[in-house]
């Protein structure tokens, strides 16, 4: 309606935490998800602010149960011994993606989930903030390249960091303790269009503390990437 939108889904999601296999028991076990859209123009410039709700529910560990038996049994904790029965997990999201001038582009986004039940589908991430520039070679004669740089700061709930701390080990993280320390990431890319259907991408990046822990990193990550239309 105007420069508002609103969209509404249910979706279903893995069987198993991170799991290929599709649940079809969109009744049960589902992701919903409502977004809130409004375009605007500033100082002459297009953008779109958005903000999201999602409410997922499927049989997911909560992290305080595991901690819980690890205490009893004088053990690591272990999610995989304290899934069952259907879990909730919910949180929130703003974007905003704003032209500055014809061939400059702004983008900031954050995210939040409460962090109390473990990974469904599929970063191990509980909370984030990222802001970055796209600009378009039309400057220096490539208008149909892109470069683009981005930052991106990642945190994880308490409940996550106890469990990791006391020796826990989730999907792609956990080495029997923890230094917890946000996770940040600089990434900067060129993509460069070879032909009107084929272009190829480089792209760095630098994570310092990686997968939260101070003890580990900093990493550099230097990707190739190539991109057919037809």
């Amino acid at each position: 309606h105007d420069a508002w939108a609103l969209r509404a889904g249910r979706f279903i999601q893995p069987r198993d935490p991170n799991g290929l296999a599709l649940d079809f028991q969109i009744f049960n076990h589902y992701g919903d998800q409502l977004e809130l859209e409004h375009a605007h123009t500033l100082a002459g410039q297009p953008g779109k602010l958005r903000a999201l709700v999602f409410r997922n529910v499927a049989p997911m560990s909560r992290f305080s149960d595991a901690i819980a038996l690890g205490a009893a049994t004088s053990s690591a904790p272990n999610l995989n011994l304290v899934r069952g029965g259907d879990r909730v997990k919910y949180g929130l999201g703003l974007n905003l993606e704003q032209a500055l001038s014809d061939d400059l582009g702004f983008f900031a986004r954050a995210s939040w989930a409460d962090g109390k039940t473990e990974t469904y589908a599929f970063t191990e991430v509980d909370r984030s903030l990222s802001a970055g520039f796209l600009l378009q070679g039309t400057r220096w004669g490539r208008a149909e390249d892109t470069l683009g740089i981005a930052w991106v700061g990642n945190q994880i709930s308490k409940g996550r960091r106890t469990y990791l701390e006391d020796g826990g080990i989730s999907f792609f993280i956990g080495d029997g303790a923890l230094n917890a320390r946000a996770e940040n990431v600089i990434e900067t890319f060129y993509n460069y269009q070879l032909f009107k259907a084929l272009s190829v991408g480089l792209d760095y990046q630098h994570i310092r503390n990686p997968a939260y822990n101070g003890d580990r990193g900093p990493i550099n990550v230097g990707s190739v990437r190539l991109h057919l239309e037809f």
